[in-house]
């Protein structure tokens, strides 16, 4: 691994992601239930999050490849589902380009709802360049509708398809993310991460600043993700695009609220192109677990911890086709699922696949495929219930 000089002075998070064979299936079968729950077909790219009362929020796109709307509905732990509620004001106002322009959500107090994601090119307010924004809105306070989004980019100009993630704590604290430039013109090689701050849950925010200073890029095709652990970090992966074609995978770590940032490199990549990966971050049993793409042909997942390293957790090798845009969730017995899609496009669905892990990182039964169930230019998302099962959503 490629680390920064001033990560070697004072790292924060340490981890060990290597590529290993898989580890042979652990003994038993699984003894964790894995529930489908199909969206209606116009609904794409849900985004899940479980309540404290056992409430599923979801967040779904709607419409053309660039131009659609967002929805927000709501399932109650009985399965009883809300009516659609749609978030942005204008029509057709979202920028809906599959997993990398997806909209993003996150659970604050009180299990608020908190939402980011790209304009579309008709979205109003643009930013200072006349180009797409980042928009953000909450659950009102009565709980039924969102508030007008709110364009947060004061400085910069975002990618080609977006790039943006969010992130909410208990204690009132929003961060909202994307990759972008703070100058007129500007592509991969010049883009860097930039963070908004609220901590009054929202009702403001700070303009962007980076999080850190160097340019490392920003691969514009592809996603990132952000998170607030139980410890009080924020967190931000992404991939990087320095001089074109240095497509590392960094992990950008606060622990101060998101003033200041330490970076590790996860994994080193050199491409010349566009990827078009996914990544993300859950919260694991000892931790926070990390999965991304990696090299094109397999997913890796690692876990973040504090004061020490750990061994590899696992690496997923894909079935002779793509495994693309990977979500994890965790239950209480230390059990991960891990789920993605491969084959989809614009326009050509694809097939499901998930594996359960157990505590050691050691998969469970046999990897579970549903063929044809992904549908296009759409991603997949998963949550641990309270059970011990997991559901996933597509």
């Amino acid at each position: 691994m490629r680390l920064p000089p001033s990560a070697t002075r004072s790292m924060a998070i340490l981890i060990a992601a290597a590529t290993v064979a898989l580890p042979a299936p652990a003994a038993g079968p699984s003894t964790a239930e894995v529930e489908l729950l199909r969206l209606p077909r116009d609904l794409i790219n849900p985004r899940a999050a479980l309540g404290s009362d056992g409430t599923l929020h979801l967040v779904v796109y709607s419409g053309a490849l660039q131009q659609g709307d967002l929805y927000y509905l709501r399932r109650t732990p009985e399965g009883a589902t809300s009516p659609r509620r749609r978030i942005n004001v204008e029509p057709a106002s979202v920028n809906g380009r599959g997993s990398i322009a997806s909209a993003h959500m996150a659970l604050g107090v009180d299990d608020r709802v908190h939402v980011a994601y790209p304009g579309s090119r008709t979205a109003q307010p643009q930013g200072p360049y006349r180009t797409p924004g980042i928009f953000y809105s909450r659950l009102s306070d009565d709980g039924v509708g969102f508030e007008a989004p709110r364009n947060l980019m004061r400085r910069t100009r975002g990618g080609q398809f977006g790039g943006q993630s969010i992130a909410a704590d208990r204690e009132g604290r929003v961060w909202v993310s994307w990759y972008g430039v703070d100058a007129p013109r500007g592509t991969e090689p010049d883009a860097r991460l930039f963070v908004a701050r609220s901590t009054d849950g929202g009702a403001t925010f700070t303009p962007e600043r980076p999080a850190r200073e160097e340019t490392l890029g920003a691969c514009y095709c592809c996603a990132m993700s952000s998170m607030a652990d139980d410890d009080g970090r924020l967190l931000l992966l992404y991939r990087a695009a320095g001089e074109g074609r240095h497509r590392d995978v960094h992990l950008f770590s606060s622990l101060d609220g998101g003033s200041t940032f330490e970076d590790l490199t996860l994994d080193e990549w050199e491409f010349v192109g566009c990827p078009e990966t996914g990544g993300s971050l859950a919260r694991g049993a000892e931790g926070p677990l990390a999965i991304w793409e990696a090299a094109g042909k397999l997913l890796k997942v690692a876990r973040l911890v504090g004061g020490g390293n750990e061994p590899p957790l696992t690496v997923l090798e894909g079935d002779g086709r793509l495994p693309r845009y990977p979500v994890a969730a965790t239950n209480d017995a230390g059990q991960t699922l891990v789920a993605w899609v491969e084959g989809i496009s614009a326009k050509r669905p694809g097939d499901l696949v998930w594996q359960l892990l157990d505590g050691g990182g050691r998969p469970v039964g046999a990897r579970e495929r549903r063929a044809g169930q992904a549908k296009p230019n759409s991603l997949v998302a998963v949550v641990a219930r309270p059970d011990g099962s997991f559901l996933v959503v597509i």
